[in-house]
């Protein structure tokens, strides 16, 4: 049987269970606050902390799941970006009535 543990994610940059978790393109899973502070202080190299790949703010996919904490005691971010859903044609919708 698998721990609660087991089923969190690490961030990269902390290390820690990641809160507000972003992927990036290049794979790799961040707190959204660790990754706007890491992409902050380094303006002129936006590159991912472990591969070295081109990253950028609005390039990251949020991660969505049941729990967590929602509060954050680092200084304010930036919100986490939305997802980039896709609206079903009205015409599917009007079929299921």
């Amino acid at each position: 049987m698998t721990s609660h543990s087991a089923l969190q994610f690490e961030c990269n940059i902390c290390l820690d269970t990641a809160k507000d978790a972003v992927v990036s393109m290049c794979g790799h899973l961040f707190c959204w606050p660790c990754l706007v502070q890491w992409l902050d202080t380094r303006p002129n190299r936006q590159l991912c902390p472990v591969c070295k790949a081109a990253i950028s703010k609005d390039k990251v996919i949020p991660l969505y799941g049941r729990g967590g904490d929602n509060t954050d005691p680092r200084e304010k971010v930036p919100p986490r970006p939305r997802g980039q859903r896709t609206e079903a044609p009205q015409v599917y919708f009007s079929r299921l009535k």
